[in-house]
C-alpha cells in the first residue's frame, strides 16, 4: 500500500472528500464518515483524508473522553475487534483497515478500537497511520502507559530514534522502579544515534574543516588561548596523552600541519599506535587533502581562466582526489593487519574499497564480515552496492532484500537500502518492483534524497493519464 498526498487523488475522489468535509461542516457527521471511509477504502493511505475522519469523529463526540464510552465501545465493536486479527492475517489490509475504521465510528479515543486500527496499519506498512494513531490517543490518554509504550514502539520502528527517547522517558519518569522502562531507554539512547548515521558516509566525505567551516574570530581567540594552555602543558609533560591533545587542538583551528606534527610526536612516544590516535591522523590527512580540493574548486569556479589553467585545476583535483583515496585505503590496509579479527576496521575498508570502486576487493572483505551478527545486515547491503556495480542485477537484489528482511527500524540505513534496491530493479526493468521500494521510504521520509521527485512525478503522470 502506498502513501499519497490528497493533491493526487482522481478528481472524483476529491470531490467525495470535498462533499465529506462539508458534511461534516454541517454537523451531518454519519454522512461525513461514510463518505470518507468509502474514500479510504480504495484510497487507504492518503493521510490527509484519514486525519479528516478522526477530526471528524472527536467533534462528533464532544472532543473529549468519555468514561461510559469507552467501557461501552469495546462491547458495541466486538465483532470489529473479533474480526481484525483475521483479516491482518489473511493479508486483507484493505478490509482490515476499514474494519478497524467501523470500530473508531463509535468513539475514535477508545483504546481498543485504535489499537485495532494502528495494528492493521503496521500489517499494511503504514507505520505512518500507526504513529498518527497513537500520538491521538497519547493526547487523550496521556497517562495510559500501554498507549505510551506503543507509541515509543511505533517511534523506534520509524528511526525516530529522538521521539522514542522522549517516551521512553516519559515512562521511566511515571514508573522510576520499572527496570524494563530502564533498560528500554538506554537502549533507545544507544541506537539512536545509527538511525540518522548515512551508511555511505565513512567520516572523511565533508570537504569542510574540522568543524565542517572556518572559525569565527572570537572562535579563534578562545582556540589561540586553549593552545597555549596545551602547549605549556606539554612543557611541564611531554606525553604522548597531552602531544594529542595539543595535535586535536590545532586540528579544529584548521592548522593541520601542526597538528600532524603533535600527532606523529606522539605516535613516536607512545608504546603501541592507540586507535584513537591512528584515527586523528588519518581524519587530519583527509581534510588536509580536502583543504586542497576545495581551493582548487573555488579557483575553477571562479571563472575567467584560460583553456589551460582550467585544465590543470581539472588535473590537480583529480590528482589530489586519487591520492586522498589511496591514503584512506592504506591506512585502512594497515589497520586491518595490525587487527585482523577486528570486523568493523576490515567493514571499514570495504566501504572504502567500495566507495573507490575498488569492487571485487570490497566483496572479498564483506564476504568475511557478514558471518558477524553485528555487521551482516550492512555487509549484505554493500555486497549489493558492489554487484549493483558489477551490474549482477540478480544477485544484488537477492542480498539487499536479505539484509531489508532483518532489519528492524526504518532509520537511515533501510531507506538506504530501499534506494539501492529502487536501482537494481529499474536497472533489472522491474518497474512495479522499483516504485514499491520508493514507495516505501516515501510513507516515512518524502525528504530522502529524490523520493518525493519519483514518487509525486508517478502520481502526476498516473492523474494525467485518467484525463
Amino acid at each position: 500500500m502506498e502513501v499519497k498526498k490528497l493533491k493526487y487523488l482522481n478528481k472524483k475522489d476529491r470531490k467525495l472528500f470535498d462533499a465529506g468535509c462539508k458534511a461534516g461542516e454541517q454537523k451531518n457527521f454519519k454522512y461525513a464518515i461514510d463518505m470518507l471511509r468509502n474514500l479510504l477504502k480504495h484510497e487507504p493511505g492518503v493521510l490527509e483524508v484519514r486525519q479528516k475522519l478522526r477530526e471528524i469523529e472527536l467533534q462528533r463526540i464532544g472532543g473529549e473522553v468519555s468514561a461510559f464510552r469507552q467501557f461501552l465501545a469495546p462491547i458495541l465493536k466486538f465483532p470489529n475487534l473479533a474480526k481484525g486479527p483475521a483479516l491482518v492475517n489473511q493479508k486483507k489490509y484493505s478490509e482490515a483497515l476499514d474494519n478497524a475504521e467501523a470500530a473508531m465510528a463509535f468513539d475514535p479515543t477508545a483504546i481498543p478500537c485504535a489499537k485495532l486500527l494502528a495494528t492493521a496499519a503496521e500489517a499494511a506498512d503504514l507505520l505512518v497511520i500507526s504513529k498518527m494513531t497513537y500520538e491521538m490517543l497519547h493526547e487523550h490518554h496521556p497517562d495510559n502507559t500501554q498507549v505510551l509504550e506503543a507509541l515509543a514502539d511505533t517511534y523506534g520502528k520509524l528511526g525516530m530514534g529522538t521521539e522514542e527517547i522522549e517516551c521512553r522517558g516519559k515512562l521511566r519518569k511515571m514508573d522510576p522502579k520499572n527496570e524494563a522502562y530502564a533498560t528500554a531507554l538506554d537502549e533507545a539512547e544507544d541506537i539512536a544515534s545509527e538511525d540518522r548515521r548515512d551508511p555511505e558516509d565513512t567520516g572523511y566525505d565533508a570537504l569542510g574543516g574540522s568543524t565542517g567551516s572556518e572559525p569565527s574570530e572570537k572562535e579563534k581567540e578562545v582556540l589561540a588561548k586553549q593552545i597555549k594552555m596545551q602547549e605549556n602543558i606539554v612543557n611541564r609533560n611531554n606525553s604522548a596523552d597531552n602531544r594529542k591533545k595539543l595535535g586535536d587542538l590545532y586540528a579544529i583551528a584548521n592548522d593541520y600541519e601542526q597538528a600532524l606534527e603533535n600527532y606523529n610526536i606522539a605516535v613516536e612516544q607512545a608504546s603501541a599506535m592507540d586507535s584513537a590516535l591512528d584515527a586523528a591522523i588519518t581524519r587530519v590527512t583527509a581534510q588536509q587533502y580536502n583543504a586542497g580540493i576545495r581551493e582548487w574548486q573555488v579557483y575553477l569556479d571562479g571563472g575567467g581562466l584560460s583553456a589551460e589553467e582550467i585544465q590543470e585545476a581539472k588535473e590537480q583535483i583529480i590528482n589530489l582526489s586519487s591520492e586522498r583515496a589511496e591514503m584512506l585505503i592504506g591506512r585502512a590496509k594497515e589497520r586491518v593487519q595490525r587487527q585482523p579479527h577486528a570486523t568493523n576496521e576490515r567493514f571499514n575498508l570495504a566501504r572504502l574499497l567500495w566507495k573507490y570502486e575498488n569492487f571485487d576487493e570490497a566483496i572479498a572483505n564483506l564476504e568475511q564480515t557478514k558471518s558477524n551478527t553485528q555487521y551482516r545486515n550492512i555487509s549484505l547491503l554493500f555486497l549489493g552496492k558492489c554487484l549493483l556495480a558489477k551490474r549482477q542485477h540478480a544477485k544484488a537484489i537477492e542480498h539487499i532484500e536479505s539484509a531489508i528482511a532483518a532489519m528492524k527500524r526504518m532509520d537511515m540505513t533501510r531507506k538506504n537500502a530501499y534506494y539501492t534496491l529502487a536501482k537494481c530493479h529499474k536497472l533489472a526493468g522491474n518497474e512495479e518492483a522499483e516504485r514499491a521500494c520508493y514507495s516505501k521510504i516515501y510513507a516515512v521520509d518524502e525528504s530522502y534524497k529524490d523520493v518525493a521527485e519519483i514518487m509525486e512525478g508517478h502520481y502526476k503522470k498516473q492523474l494525467m493519464s485518467e484525463y
